[in-house]
This record gives C-alpha cells, structure tokens and sequence, in this order.
C-alpha cells in the first residue's frame, strides 16, 4: 500500500474474534470487514543494524564501531521523542541496544562507557513506555537500569 492508500480488509472468524465474537457488535463466528487507510510508515533500522553488527564483528576496534553507531541511534531516538513519536524513539533506542550488547570490550574503561550508554538507553526506553502507559515495561527497564546501577535515581522513579 502506498501512503493515503484505502483498502478493505476481509477477515475470516478464526483471525478475527472467532467463536466468541465481541458483542454486542459483532457476533460470534462473523466475518470482519476492516476499512484501512494507510497514513505513514517507516523503514526500520534493523537492516542497517545488520550492516553494522557485521562492520562490529569483523573490526578490531569493536566498541568503538558499536559506540559509535549507537550513540547515533540514540540521538535518532532523542530527536524521535521530542516529536512525540515514542514507538519510532523505542525503536531506535532497542537497536542502539543490540548493538552495544553485541560488542566486545577489551578493558575496564571500555565496560564503563558501555554500562553508561545502556544506562542512558534503559532510562530513555523506561521513559517512551511510561509515555505509551505500557507500565510492566517501564518497570523492566528500570530493573536494568539498577541491576546496572543500584545507586541510580532515576532507575528508582
């Protein structure tokens, strides 16, 4: 579908609301008609991510690859949020995630910059799911945040 692009959605009781049916409106083992208008989409990064990750595994410099394509993703999400666009925000901070989780670190200052931006990104992620009320997330994220800092404050909030 392209964007402003209209569609009719015929759906079949057994992938719509099957035996049960959602009453009053519609009855048990009915067939859903569903009237869409595609208004916009995104690529995802994931494909990019995939790029990366191979650049990340095959260099010699790991973190600093990871950092550095990470730290762009989370700035992607930063500038996502101040537009209110929580999921696309969530999206870029979850890659920025895979990506730092997949590095490896050779020493002690490497671990600290790598715990510090998973702090920033659990924060951040913690924060988008209290804007989208997905509450049991927000509480996940921010049991990261102090399995990786007891002492953090805003992992208490």
């Amino acid at each position: 579908m392209r964007r402003s692009e209209k569609a009719d959605i015929l759906v079949q009781p057994q992938m719509a609301y099957g035996l049960r049916g959602c009453p009053p409106r519609i009855p048990p083992n009915s067939e859903v008609l569903f009237d869409v208008e595609l208004i916009d989409w995104s690529i995802t990064p994931n494909s990019e991510i995939i790029d990366a990750i191979d650049e990340i595994h095959l260099s010699d410099s790991a973190w600093e690859t990871a950092k550095s394509h990470a730290m762009k993703l989370h700035l992607e999400g930063n500038d996502w949020y101040k537009r209110k666009k929580f999921h696309k925000a969530l999206c870029a901070y979850k890659s920025a995630e895979k990506l730092v989780s997949t590095s490896r670190l050779k020493d002690e200052k490497e671990e600290k910059e790598h715990n510090a931006l998973l702090l920033k990104l659990y924060t951040n992620m913690a924060i988008c799911y209290n804007e989208l009320k997905q509450y049991n997330d927000v509480c996940i994220q921010c049991r990261k945040v102090i399995d990786l800092n007891p002492n953090h404050s805003k992992g208490h909030y």
